[in-house]
């Protein structure tokens, strides 16, 4: 369904490869033209926007810029966000991990800026396997969805960006997981009313106590 445009008179529509319309507009007072590349991803976001009083150039330019992000190259990649910094140096706090990390798609535009899109599964993805989005039937996991128009240049933001491999995200996944053993170790001893066994032990054998005990071999 196209988005009403406030004051805007549908007047012609550009027709894309995939079958996709994009109306071309006349504002009723000012005689603008005017075509929008909606965010399909959010209602509320527009990807691109274009207007002018000359109707055959808003249609090239809108024209030129599906050409160009229609068919790009998209590559996996890891965006990780540490803590903030503080004049100049990152504010590492105690009594919190500051690592935040996702997974997106970008791809690379004619004029050097990214596109951003989702990674499938990332949200849902099934405990069961790795084969099929949650929810989504039919939807393989780890492949490129929608856009994701906010995050235009994580770089500018303070964030690493790395080359998605599964050996990159197996590793930070590992950490996850022994930051989250952890905490739930500490606040299981809390509620057992034995966490000052715990810190004793830690006060006679250092940091090694708060690794898990070894399993016994069967």
């Amino acid at each position: 369904m196209a988005r009403r445009e406030h004051g805007y008179k549908k007047i012609d529509e550009i027709v894309w490869e995939d079958g996709t319309k994009y109306p071309i507009t006349v504002h009723k007072e000012t005689g603008e033209f005017r075509v929008v590349i909606p965010d399909p991803a959010s209602e509320y976001r527009n990807l691109a926007s274009f207007t002018g009083k000359d109707l055959q150039d808003i249609r090239d330019q809108a024209t030129a810029w599906l050409k160009d992000n229609s068919t790009l190259d998209w590559e996996p990649v890891i965006i990780i966000r540490g803590a903030e910094r503080i004049g100049g140096r990152r504010h590492a706090e105690e009594y919190k991990i500051n690592l935040d990390y996702k997974r997106f798609f970008r791809a690379k535009r004619k004029n050097s800026s990214y596109l951003w899109k989702e990674f499938a599964g990332d949200k849902h993805l099934n405990e069961a396997g790795k084969d099929e989005v949650e929810g989504q039937p039919g939807r393989p996991c780890g492949e490129p969805y929608g856009f994701v128009a906010a995050l235009v240049n994580p770089e500018d933001n303070d964030c690493l960006v790395l080359p998605y491999t599964a050996e990159r995200w197996s590793a930070l996944r590992t950490i996850s997981l022994l930051i989250r053993n952890l905490n739930e170790r500490v606040n299981a001893l809390l509620d057992q009313g034995k966490l000052d066994d715990m810190l004793l032990s830690i006060a006679q054998r250092g940091a090694q106590a708060l690794l898990p005990a070894p399993k016994e071999d069967r």
